[in-house]
């Protein structure tokens, strides 16, 4: 009985560990993305706060204005993409067995999403999938049950 009970003790300890590591990397995961949005939007405000005020700005520096404020806009939507698809990954549903090698081909949509449409090209994984291998690392999809799937990936480091 003691033994049951120092062995449930010991496995509590470690649950207890596991959720501090992941709170804390849930932490800097919103560090990070908090900060990529208010780099973005600062720009956009401070770029359009310009363009408003000054009416005689050249019509050059006024197009790469403009064409910042767009691409930062369209970083920000990438990036609350992103989060809402990493969402989708962790809702413990995971990707089906014969899913799994497929979602790193190009414009591969899951036939069993639970929304009405897919969103998005199909691109995300394959286009992460080539960077990675150029870089000769690997990347991989696993069913973590009950947790949902994992997206892993390597880099070799090249310390020359």
């Amino acid at each position: 009985m003691t033994l049951k009970i120092l062995d449930e003790t010991q496995k509590a300890k470690e649950s207890n560990k596991e959720l501090k590591e992941k709170d804390k990397q849930k932490d800097e995961f919103l560090d990070a993305v908090a900060h990529e949005l208010k780099t973005s939007i600062t720009l956009i405000r401070a770029l359009s706060e310009i363009l408003l005020d000054n009416k005689d700005i050249e019509f050059e520096t006024k197009t790469k204005s403009l064409n910042s404020i767009v691409g930062e806009s369209d970083r920000v939507s990438r990036l609350i993409n992103n989060i809402l698809d990493l969402e989708k990954l962790a809702t413990g549903k995971g990707i089906g067995e014969d899913e799994l090698a497929l979602i790193f081909d190009k414009f591969y949509q899951s036939k069993n999403q639970n929304i009405l449409k897919p969103k998005g090209s199909g691109l995300g994984l394959a286009i992460s999938k080539q960077i990675i291998e150029s870089h000769n690392g690997k990347i991989w999809a696993q069913n973590i049950k009950p947790h949902g799937a994992r997206i892993t990936f390597t880099l070799p480091i090249n310390l020359n």
